[in-house]
């Protein structure tokens, strides 16, 4: 059996991305845009390359009401291609291809009230040639006791459908996820301002699904401003477990999961920023079939540095940009090994 917890799933493991900003011209509200693409490949024999589109439009109402309002929207195409078929089972069966693309896109409203309260609304639409999931999801937040303290609550639901797909576990039980399957996620949030340069943040996250035992997910973070150094230190630490039931319905076992992130965030030089980060993950999954153990950890450093630019002209506007800069080297116990080179150039209109 694989590892396989939602901390896992929910990030895009790092390989080889270059990603390029293209800027558009649009005409109103202050927004961003930025085109995207790149590509990935790990020593498993696994490409991956991306084209994409995100951009953001942003408007000051300055209602008594309805002070600002904002848009989101991203899409993008992947495509992955496996260099040894043979050795992927679902590829092969399912897509009966050593290659198969998938189309995501997502879209975002929020909206602030009385500069204190945001409501939001985001959708998301992921498919390929045999799959596709959708996801809605609405939230709220707002800042109380003198805006030293900001409480938010979201909630999502998640549609899946895939193809059939059986194996053989190990206690020679047939295995197979449904076709069909449903996921309600709830998250609540609290975010203090402990000092006027400390920050304190809190989540708990709970996804109830049709296809496995319900998962719990917590965080701790703090964001301090180092005022002598001019840069900032972030620390998070998460915990994660996903128990219950488990059936041949289910095609890995129960999973408990660390997750620690530490990062420095440095002002260098006038319009230029840098990051250092690491990240440190174990999972250990107590197996469905004979209830053994297995053990997931993995590393990665994350260095990465922004620059601004002079302004463009683009029309008749003036385009203040920022080129973006890194590298990440990821490595795990299970013999995957990658690296990370990434650009971007954004432009604010």
């Amino acid at each position: 059996m694989k590892p396989g917890l939602c901390l896992q799933h929910l990030r895009f493991v790092p390989g080889l991305i270059i990603a390029v900003g293209l800027l558009s011209p649009m005409s109103a509200g202050a927004h961003t845009i930025r085109q995207k693409a790149g590509v990935y490949r790990d020593n498993n024999g696994l490409e991956r390359s991306r084209v994409g589109l995100d951009g953001s439009l942003d408007f000051s109402l300055g209602g008594e009401q309805l002070t600002n309002t904002s848009y989101t929207l991203g899409v993008s195409r992947d495509t992955f291609k496996y260099d040894d078929l043979a050795s992927n089972k679902y590829q092969s069966s399912v897509y009966e291809s050593d290659t198969r693309t998938q189309d995501a896109a997502s879209v975002a409203a929020t909206q602030t009230w009385k500069k204190i309260t945001d409501t939001r609304v985001v959708g998301a639409y992921t498919a390929d040639a045999r799959s596709r999931s959708r996801t809605l999801g609405v939230g709220a937040s707002r800042w109380i006791a003198g805006e030293t303290w900001q409480l938010s609550f979201d909630v999502s639901r998640t549609k899946s459908e895939r193809p059939e797909f059986e194996i053989v576990d190990y206690d020679s039980e047939i295995v197979a996820a449904p076709t069909d399957a449903t996921s309600t996620g709830t998250s609540f949030g609290v975010r203090n301002l402990s000092t006027p340069t400390t920050i304190t943040i809190a989540n708990v996250t709970e996804i109830r699904s049709s296809d496995r035992p319900v998962t719990r997910i917590g965080s701790l973070g703090v964001r301090q401003f180092v005022i002598p150094a001019n840069g900032a230190l972030h620390l998070t630490g998460t915990r994660a477990y996903n128990r219950g039931k488990l059936t041949t319905e289910n095609t890995y076992g129960e999973v408990d999961a660390w997750q620690a992130d530490v990062a420095w965030l440095q002002t260098l030089w006038r319009g230029a920023s840098g990051r250092i980060a690491y990240r440190w993950y174990r999972e250990d999954e107590t197996t469905r079939a004979y209830a053994d153990e297995l053990v997931f950890g993995s590393d990665m450093v994350h260095l990465g540095l922004a620059q601004e630019l002079p302004k463009v002209g683009v029309g008749s506007r003036e385009v203040p940009l920022t080129v973006e800069m890194s590298g990440t080297r990821y490595a795990t116990n299970s013999n995957v090994n990658a690296g990370s080179l990434e650009f971007g150039l954004s432009g604010k209109f």
